[in-house]
């Protein structure tokens, strides 16, 4: 069996010239289906594991048995048509071995759409109507963010004094998990100045608060070049519709990557220049490397634009065991606990000690191999070619990420990656 989301993200084509089988008759079944008819796309047959109708728009339910038997062979492309039930479906895909027809899923189905909208294949009034969700959803997510800003700072001000305030991808939802309702998660406590909606008397309200509590706070770090290419694709499951996603997702993870003393640029402004997924994932991420770069949005700027912009705190002029993969700060009322990602699973015991809770346990959750997106994921991971001034940027011009890794741990990295240069990126 053969799983190409990576091909068919890529390329419109594989799915345009393919005959489709859809896996599954719930709601993403009929999302898909309706979409085919519109692309005029031929559709050989249904598919489902579960007991229900044994027709779905005119179309025979056939068992995945079935679909072995008839449609085993290279034209053929069967649609996972399901997130819930999604790795059960893999699996009963992979045990009947199919030979040559190709698998996919419903999160590559879309984002094929996405990234292609402009293409020849698409017929202009399914182009308009995916144009039209992505301008919902963007005022959706424009609304939403501008709550959760205020929403963050009410809540960090409050009762709570443990904050799992990170850069995001660094393993915080696992700690966060772990802690349980003692604790927030929050990626930037300094993003809402961007909103005009918000009074600067407002906010400094808030953070004044949050100052002045004794505070614990847990954040993280994690192999760079790894830890972008994460954040690149989260959340964009989110909907199914990661343009908008996308956009507003990067601002966040990379918190207030503009900062008054770093950025002339309006937060609204630079946002807009954020970019959309764009030809294909790899080009994508291409744009997105070279933002990093040009806006400083790396996570070992996030300590200087968030903690040391809240809390007047440097962590670069605090001392970090490497070789053990954390380290502790103590100013006034703020004590910190910074680790790295790769250590993360064998400093249960320490994180226990620094919030005083016996036992303390991680949970292995939002885990980047465990969702809809995890075969596009990993098939870029595995693929993905950089530019040489990215490598550059952060193997060769990066003293910060020094204070975190060994020479060793850097020297490792660098060689994996060096590997993955294509000199015409430029």
């Amino acid at each position: 069996m053969v799983m190409n989301d990576l091909l068919i993200c890529n390329q419109f084509s594989c799915i345009q010239e393919s005959d489709i089988v859809i896996y599954g008759t719930g709601f993403w079944g009929i999302q898909i289906y309706q979409i085919l008819k519109k692309l005029n796309v031929n559709i050989l047959g249904v598919c489902n594991t579960k007991k229900g109708n044994s027709v779905f728009n005119h179309y025979p339910v056939l068992s995945i048995q079935d679909i072995k038997e008839k449609y085993d062979r290279p034209a053929v492309l069967i649609i996972i048509a399901s997130i819930d039930y999604y790795k059960e479906m893999l699996e009963n895909c992979e045990n009947e071995n199919f030979l040559y027809a190709n698998v996919c899923s419903v999160y590559a189905f879309y984002q094929s759409l996405f990234i292609h909208f402009e293409h020849s294949g698409i017929p202009q009034s399914l182009r308009v109507e995916i144009m039209y969700n992505l301008m919902l959803g963007e005022k959706r997510i424009g609304y939403q963010m501008k709550l959760y800003a205020l929403d963050m700072l009410v809540e960090a001000a409050g009762e709570s004094n443990i904050f799992i305030y990170q850069p995001g991808k660094v393993g915080s939802q696992s700690v966060w998990k772990a802690i349980g309702g003692r604790s927030i998660q929050i990626h930037s406590l300094v993003i809402p100045f961007g909103f005009e909606d918000f009074s600067k008397k407002q906010l400094t309200y808030y953070l004044d608060k949050i100052r002045d509590k004794k505070v614990k706070i847990i954040t993280g770090v994690r192999e760079p070049i790894s830890r972008d290419l994460a954040a690149m694709f989260q959340n964009s499951d989110m909907d199914l519709w990661p343009y908008h996603q996308f956009n507003s997702n990067i601002f966040w993870l990379y918190g207030d990557f503009l900062g008054n003393e770093h950025k002339k640029l309006k937060d609204t402004e630079i946002r807009k220049r954020i970019p959309r997924w764009k030809e294909n994932l790899e080009n994508s991420f291409f744009i997105l490397s070279e933002m990093i770069m040009e806006y400083k949005m790396d996570e070992f700027s996030w300590f200087l634009y968030e903690i040391k912009r809240v809390f007047g705190i440097d962590v670069y002029q605090e001392p970090f065991n490497k070789e053990k993969g954390y380290g502790f700060i103590r100013k006034g009322n703020v004590e910190i606990f910074i680790y790295k990602l790769e250590a993360l699973n064998r400093l249960e015991g320490v994180i226990g000690d620094f919030l005083g809770q016996e036992g303390f346990q991680l949970k292995n959750v939002n885990v980047g191999g465990e969702k809809i997106y995890s075969k596009t994921y990993q098939a870029l991971k595995n693929e993905i070619k950089i530019s040489n001034q990215y490598f550059e940027y952060y193997y060769n011009n990066n003293t910060e990420y020094s204070h975190f890794y060994t020479d060793e741990e850097i020297d490792s990295y660098k060689k994996m990656w060096k590997e993955r240069i294509d000199a015409g990126l430029q």
